[in-house]
């Protein structure tokens, strides 16, 4: 009959031996979690055991990297398996939890420790062989714990690699700066399986910041606010401070920054903690992000200046071949129009010796503008552009216009009249690329505008005293 001493040594093979098969089923494309729940069953199993726990700590933060907890809560076994990290030898720990409790830590060169480990029961105590075998199982779980590192890294670059490549993607695909950064956040939400992303990117060509939301969780502006008050002040990835609204929910943010300058901030929301991989994500995502949005930006400035260039153009040709002058603002009006997204347009002549100075002369809406409710805040703005001889323009008006923008025609300090459009289809009005096309449109016509006026009056002057024909 086998003695005690053989019966400890087949004890110990067959942990050893169950413990490398384990690590051996293992692949690079796995969970290493499954791994540390076949060996916590294993050691519950031979140190007949109620309860069992592995914890396993980040390689290069003290951050829990993963916990596998038989018979036990999480949260009482994480306290655990942090008391077992103190324990450089198999020892007792502190608990109620049953009767007899053994921890030690992992650790594979002093001082940096890999996780710690402990066993629990109510049975019988723990007695030398125990804690000899606990010392064995411990010095097979910290190469499966370097497995899980490597594991890990892998992963997480993979993870990485898949986030850029989806990020490049969609700046090859999407040219519309909006609908780049919304889809920027659904993959924020999709790698970080968040409640939401935020993205909120600072102005360029329009007066207001571009925002986009994605995910389940229902933010109001009020708290959106909140969130980019201290999101806009941060140069890396790091968890910030929540509304009272989030107190329950975790918050990663990071900056836009491009050649030193902030363009923005992305957020990302979620209930569990974020760890050094999600830090690592976030940095390699927004390092992407922030140079896709500043190409989606230079593709629709030169965009933007090819459409003004051909409009330009047309107005040009338009002047030159169009003789009257209600038929050359016309087509100048709706190609004023058309580039610069407004309901309509309009021209107002000035005249000295009228008692209103300013004339309705033409409008692209079929004499929509004549009526009080537009007529009032036109001429109104048109006075002002006369005024400061100026552009002038405003995009908060309630009402039937509710945005407006007007320049001044002036020639050699001779006033004409004023060049205007209302109602901007974009969401924030007029912008300030709006401002300036209907600036170089002006400086086509306005010309062209003095002449045909010229024109007009010499014609009724001479009609007077010379024969139609002779005047042609």
């Amino acid at each position: 009959m086998p003695n005690s001493t053989e019966q400890e040594l087949k004890r110990q093979l067959a942990l050893i031996m169950a413990i490398d098969t384990i690590r051996d089923q293992i692949d690079d494309g796995d969970d290493p979690s499954q791994m540390f729940d076949a060996i916590a069953q294993v050691l519950r199993e031979t140190f007949e055991a109620e309860a069992c726990a592995i914890m396993t700590i980040s390689e290069l933060t003290d951050e829990i990297a993963g916990i596998a907890a038989l018979g036990v809560p999480q949260e009482q076994a994480i306290a655990l398996c942090k008391q077992a990290m103190a324990k450089e030898t198999p020892q007792t720990l502190e608990t109620n939890l049953w009767a007899h409790t053994l921890g030690i830590r992992v650790v594979l060169q002093e001082p940096v420790p890999l996780g710690g480990l402990f066993i629990g029961r109510d049975n019988k105590p723990f007695n030398d062989a125990d804690k000899q075998l606990l010392e064995i199982a411990e010095s097979q779980i910290d190469s499966a714990i370097l497995q899980a590192h490597r594991i890990w890294k892998l992963a997480n670059r993979n993870r990485e690699l898949e986030a850029i490549y989806k990020i490049d993607r969609l700046r090859d695909d999407v040219a519309d700066e909006y609908n780049l950064i919304y889809n920027f956040t659904n993959l924020l939400v999709e790698h970080f399986e968040a409640e939401a992303a935020i993205i909120n990117v600072k102005p360029y060509q329009d007066e207001h910041p571009l925002r986009a939301l994605a995910g389940t969780l229902d933010l109001s502006e009020s708290v959106q606010n909140a969130i980019f008050e201290t999101a806009d002040t941060i140069r890396i990835p790091q968890t910030i401070s929540i509304p009272e609204t989030l107190k329950d929910k975790q918050l990663l943010a990071a900056p836009f920054i491009v050649n030193g300058a902030r363009i923005g901030a992305v957020v990302v929301i979620r209930d569990k903690p974020y760890s050094i991989s999600d830090h690592r994500l976030m940095f390699a995502m927004t390092s992407q992000m922030d140079s896709a949005i500043v190409h989606a930006r230079t593709v629709s400035e030169l965009a933007r200046r090819r459409r003004e260039l051909e409009v330009i153009y047309r107005i040009d040709h338009i002047r030159d071949v169009e003789s009257d002058f209600e038929n050359m603002i016309q087509q100048v009006l709706h190609e004023l129009c058309d580039i610069i997204n407004g309901e309509a347009g309009y021209l107002m002549l000035y005249s000295a010796e009228e008692e209103n100075e300013l004339e309705l002369k033409i409008e692209t809406s079929e004499g929509q503008l004549s009526a009080p409710e537009y007529l009032n805040t036109i001429i109104h703005y048109s006075r002002e552009a006369l005024k400061r001889a100026e552009l002038v323009y405003n995009n908060r008006l309630n009402g039937a216009i509710q945005s407006i923008i007007a320049v001044p025609l002036i020639l050699n300090e001779r006033i004409i009249g004023v060049f205007g459009a209302i109602n901007s289809t974009r969401t924030y009005g007029f912008s300030r690329d709006d401002r300036r096309i209907l600036k170089a449109i002006t400086s086509q016509v306005d010309t062209a505008v003095f002449e045909r006026l010229e024109i007009r009056q010499m014609r009724k002057v001479l009609s007077r005293s010379v024969d139609p024909k002779v005047i042609d």
